[in-house]
């Protein structure tokens, strides 16, 4: 037995009301959506007085230039943003969903710079597959290879652990 396919027409709808009863509802939604952007601000207001963690820094990476530190990745800059995609050493179906936020943030980097940050992005898989993926994507922007490292497992914030995907932002003070 086959369903037929569902069509805009099978889409249930809400209600039709008249003008008075709209407004009364949709005033006491604007309310609500108020109360949860005052709740998410002072959510995100938490997230950034958190307590950062001081980190040694004495990995050793390969990347555009070959061997880089933690501190040559920020380009100079005072703060890095640092993508952990999930590429595997001799990954036959990189993941989608990395690959798709990569495309999201590998155009215009100088609005990042101009804010003082470098973004890059880091993988387990060694760099001459990394590089390839890079180039294949179209990328721009430095992708370093974490292989054979404890990096991964040391900073990566996941809470899958090392080898998913995160987002870890690292702040230099001077040259620590």
């Amino acid at each position: 037995l086959q369903t037929p396919p569902r069509t805009h027409a099978d889409t249930p709808r809400p209600p039709v009301v008249d003008a008075e009863t709209w407004q009364r509802e949709h005033a006491a939604l604007m309310a609500e959506e108020k109360a949860h952007t005052r709740a998410g601000d002072a959510l995100a207001a938490k997230r950034r007085r958190l307590p950062m963690v001081g980190i040694d820094g004495t990995w050793v990476l390969q990347g555009p230039n070959g061997e880089a530190s933690l501190l040559d990745m920020f380009e100079g800059r005072r703060q890095l943003v640092l993508y952990h995609h999930m590429l595997k050493p001799q990954d036959p179906d990189p993941c989608g969903g990395c690959s798709a936020f990569g495309d999201s943030v590998a155009t215009h980097l100088q609005h990042l710079h101009a804010k003082d940050t470098t973004f890059a992005i880091v993988a387990e898989a060694p760099f001459d597959e990394v590089e390839q993926y890079r180039t294949h994507m179209g990328w721009t922007m430095p992708f370093y290879s974490q292989h054979g490292t404890t990096f991964g497992a040391d900073v990566n914030p996941s809470p899958h652990g090392a080898g998913s995907f995160a987002l870890s932002v690292f702040l230099r003070d001077g040259d620590a």
